[in-house]
């Protein structure tokens, strides 16, 4: 009997032994076949939903945002985790994680016996691998579930190294709340990163995972602790840790954070965050240097009114060279509730008073109507049924194209809108970044260059921006790594190079009450104001940064705080001396293409040799700016007793030549009413001839006229001949320089040269021809 047992049980060891034989031989082979037919699924390895992280332009963090699951995640790799966090880590949750391939069969053998003998608390052997696949495709806690997590783990120790599979875990585990990830972890716990960790702060970490919501230590520390003498002493015994080093950091109680979270750029951040690109830190242009700077100068100048007459106001900061925004304020406070705080100043539609003279003064520049020198007339003028008036009632009459900008005068700039035409002023204005100015020119009408529209301050700073590069148009950029884009030159540089030397002159600022540093860098400036003062506008800039403020009321009231040159102006040029201070003043080089003339004082034009009595040095483009000839100062013979003027039928004997002026008829009428003595006087009313109109008329050679130019050693010459005055001189002109002085019957010799050439005449008393030439 006793025999038949013992072979009875030989016969069971031999079958479980062939049995466990045939498994060994054929599960490696199965577990083949199952990844063949079951391969894993790779698109869950390329998990990329983690909280975006701002920083500024030197890297430092300036916001976060929630990630799509309403998560805080910020993975790392495990370099950036701290040694001592990734020894805990293993020694509390898979002691054996180096040496097994997905599945620990001891721990869980161990845990099946002590699960059914229940001589330990329920188990689930769970490998740090298993973890990751259940925290990568979550799944019921059932024993299906585990045969395909361990399954599946095994795959994954195929695919990832065991750093790999580490770093995923340390970034996929559950902190409590909506905590992800280590890193996330130390923020909210201890407003540190991952890689500053102590070891006890590490350690108590390294045992909230087992429970995430049981263990948080914000809510439940005593837990926390009681888990971290556990993950130490797991440590210990496998020679990770000193006992002394145990000791010391059980005698620890770590202090628990807030979670700091960056407000340093709000408006900034929010701006950007639909755009942002898809990785988890994100590099942008903002300068948190300078965005101080910006948010300090606006708020100092906010505490100036405690009226509340100003509220709020918006800044904008640009480095030239790059288009990067170096700084965004807003608003003066984003958290203020009551004064609208929230709302991003830069973006909202406002009247931008003057803020767009520059720009019609450039696209006069550039179709030569106008040069620096130019004379612009500040005279009452009615448009229809608009009329327009100067900020301050005063009409200053004559002034040049220089004073006009400067001085912000809003009768020229008018009138070079009208001559320009708004069709035309509005596809610049468009083109160089102005893309709210979408209605059509009737809509505006002249009124468009007093502020008779709608922009936003970030519009205003791309084409400023692009005036202060010299006219070379580069979109404005928020990412530090992303390539500039291909720029154009919208402007040429001579034009904006002559309206940064118009817009340079900061005596006004005096009138406003702001007063510069002897040894302040020049810059270019340029203010606007509102109509019924509800909006104050200022831009500064030179070749290194252009500054832009808005400052307003968000809900629309009026103030008469709200003045460009007494609020605006004040920040932008606290901003622009703080810039300043680190860096070497700059100012733009003079380009070749401007070259300099003398013009008549009087009407900007060219002068007329011994007629105009006075001329100042003016800069033009050569083939650009037109060539006019003073029309303004005329020879005329008076009466010396009654001072009326002559005509050859009235001509007396007590008569004498002078030179007077001759306006334009409104400009005539207004000068009249000021007393300007030196107006042509009236006709001799006693004379009983009407004097008869007389033209000047060049008769060779014709207009249009083409020459063939030989290349000998001999000089081409054609006659030049103008009859029909009773002037006793000519005065000839070629391409805007005068040539030469010759008598009505007399013919001059002019040497041709190669190429297009302007010939004008005029008399003594301001009659003209003009022709053109051709020499090919």
């Amino acid at each position: 009997m006793e025999k038949k047992k013992q072979n009875r049980l030989f016969y069971w060891f031999k079958v479980l032994g062939i049995a466990a034989l045939l498994f060994l031989i054929l599960f490696y082979p199965c577990l083949l076949l199952m990844d063949f037919f079951c391969p894993f699924p790779m698109d869950l390895l390329e998990n990329n939903v983690c909280s975006q992280q701002i920083e500024d332009c030197d890297g430092k963090r300036i916001m976060q945002f929630l990630d799509e699951r309403e998560q805080w995640n910020f993975p790392i790799t495990i370099e950036e985790a701290n040694p001592f966090f990734l020894k805990a880590l293993v020694c509390a949750e898979d002691k054996n994680f180096f040496s097994h391939s997905g599945i620990d069969f001891y721990a869980m053998l161990r845990a099946c016996w002590g699960n059914l003998t229940k001589t330990r608390p329920f188990s689930g052997a769970s490998t740090i691998t298993m973890q990751v696949v259940r925290l990568l495709i979550p799944r019921p806690r059932v024993l299906s579930s585990k045969i395909i997590e361990s399954f599946q783990s095994w795959q994954l120790e195929r695919i990832w190294s065991k750093e790999k599979i580490l770093e995923a875990y340390i970034n996929l585990t559950p902190y409590g709340g909506n905590i992800t990830g280590i890193e996330a972890a130390c923020r909210r716990y201890f407003d540190k990163s991952a890689r500053d960790l102590s070891l006890a702060q590490a350690s108590l970490l390294a045992g909230v995972p087992q429970s995430p919501n049981s263990y948080r230590p914000d809510r439940h520390l005593d837990k926390a602790l009681k888990r971290r003498e556990y993950v130490l002493r797991r440590m210990q015994e496998e020679g990770c840790i000193t006992k002394e080093q145990k000791e010391d950091s059980l005698a620890c109680v770590p202090e628990i954070k807030s979670f700091s979270r960056s407000f340093e750029a709000v408006h900034f951040c929010y701006a950007i965050q639909k755009g942002l690109p898809e990785n988890k830190k994100v590099r942008t242009t903002l300068d948190l240097r300078i965005q101080g700077i910006a948010r300090t100068a606006l708020q100092d100048k906010l505490r100036e009114y405690q009226n509340r007459e100003i509220e709020n106001g918006s800044v904008v900061v640009v480095e030239n060279s790059t288009g990067s925004i170096r700084a965004l304020v807003g608003s003066h406070d984003f958290f203020d509730m009551e004064k609208k705080g929230q709302i991003n100043g830069v973006n909202i539609l406002r009247s931008p008073g003057s803020l767009l003279k520059p720009f019609i003064y450039t696209l006069a520049l550039e179709k030569g109507h106008i040069t620096p020198g130019s004379v612009l007339m500040d005279i009452p003028l009615l448009y229809d049924d608009y009329r327009p008036w100067n900020y301050d009632k005063i009409f200053r009459g004559p002034v040049l194209a220089s004073t006009a900008l400067s001085q912000s005068l809003n009768i020229p700039a008018v009138s070079l809108q009208k001559e320009c035409t708004t069709l035309a002023l509005l596809s610049f204005l468009r083109s160089i970044g102005f893309e709210s100015l979408q209605k059509s020119p009737e809509h505006y009408g002249l009124s468009l260059a007093l502020g008779g529209c709608e922009i936003t301050l970030m519009e205003a700073m791309q084409a400023y921006t692009t005036l202060a590069r010299l006219g070379n148009h580069i979109p404005l950029r928020f990412y530090e790594k992303d390539k500039p884009e291909e720029s154009r030159q919208m402007i040429s540089e001579a034009c904006a190079y002559m309206v940064a030397e118009m817009l340079k002159d900061t005596s006004p600022w005096k009138a406003g009450e702001i007063y510069l540093p002897l040894q302040t860098p020049s810059f270019a400036w340029k203010t606007g104001t509102s109509s019924r003062n509800k909006d104050a506008w200022a831009v500064v800039y030179n070749p290194l940064y252009t500054i832009g403020v808005w400052m307003g009321n968000f809900d629309g009231r009026s103030s008469s705080a709200l003045v460009g040159i007494k609020s605006s102006a004040a920040v932008a040029g606290k901003i622009f001396i703080d810039l300043m201070r680190s860096q070497k003043a700059l100012w733009y080089d003079k380009p070749s293409q401007i070259k300099t003339r003398s013009v008549c004082a009087a009407s900007g034009n060219l002068p007329i040799p011994e007629i105009c009595p006075n001329t100042i040095e003016d800069t033009y483009i050569p083939g650009v700016s037109k060539e006019k000839i003073c029309s303004i100062h005329t020879l005329a013979e008076v009466d010396s007793k009654t001072g009326y003027m002559l005509c050859p039928s009235c001509r007396v004997s007590a008569s004498c030549s002078k030179v007077f002026e001759k306006w334009p008829n409104q400009a005539q009428t207004w000068f009249k009413e000021k007393g300007n003595p030196n107006l042509l006087p009236e006709h001799n009313p006693l004379c009983q001839k009407r004097p008869i109109q007389e033209s000047l008329t060049i008769y060779s050679p014709k207009d249009k006229t083409r020459y063939i130019y030989c290349s000998s050693t001999q000089e081409q010459h054609i006659f030049l001949e103008a009859k029909g005055t009773s002037s006793k001189k000519l005065f000839w002109f070629v391409d805007g320089l005068f040539f030469q002085e010759s008598l009505p019957s007399t013919k001059v010799l002019y040497p041709l040269t190669q190429g297009q050439h302007s010939l004008i005449c005029i008399d003594e008393h301001g009659h003209k021809d003009s022709i053109t030439i051709y020499v090919d």
